[in-house]
């Protein structure tokens, strides 16, 4: 993907038949924001560690804030493996969680789920960037992805469902 694609990354409108490959950090934080931005009630994240790179950025932070705070039907989801890194060095959208609990939850997955190797980004249930391999910044960014959806959704759900709370990312009362 080269700047023009950038661009069009932020040109993509949820629901338009738009696919594109991203395949650098850049790219990836570029079209997250652009997703979430128009997001009208709903983002999943599945992420290994709450990838700072992404995710622990003041324009990510706010587009989150945004559509947390955007009305009683606002929802942002998001599962993790590990949340020691985001812990310890900090992170916004932890931060966030802590704040807004009524509509951000962070969940730790469970043990049928710790090989579980993809990273997603799922923005109404309509668009998502979609990594085969956490561990890479080779993505597929689709703006009409409803169809192939569906049966993600499910395994998002099974994921959700056996996933705990972990104390450490909730807000600490004096």
């Amino acid at each position: 993907m080269n700047d023009k694609n950038i661009h069009l990354a932020h040109q993509c409108k949820i629901g338009d038949a738009l696919k594109l490959k991203l395949s650098t950090v850049e790219q990836n934080r570029e079209a997250s924001i652009a997703l979430v931005k128009q997001s009208r009630y709903k983002l999943d994240i599945v992420s290994r560690d709450l990838d700072h790179a992404l995710y622990d950025n003041e324009d990510f932070y706010n587009v989150a804030k945004n559509l947390a705070t955007s009305g009683p039907k606002a929802k942002i989801r998001i599962l993790i493996q590990n949340s020691d890194k985001a812990v310890k060095q900090g992170h916004r959208l932890v931060e966030l969680a802590r704040k807004l609990t009524s509509f951000i939850e962070i969940r730790v997955q469970g043990k049928r789920s710790k090989e579980f190797n993809e990273a997603w980004l799922i923005v109404d249930d309509t668009a998502w960037i979609r990594r085969n391999f956490a561990d890479t910044y080779l993505s597929e960014l689709n703006c009409s992805a409803a169809r192939q959806l569906k049966d993600i959704e499910q395994e998002f759900i099974n994921m959700w469902e056996e996933a705990s709370v972990d104390p450490n990312l909730r807000r600490l009362s004096l």
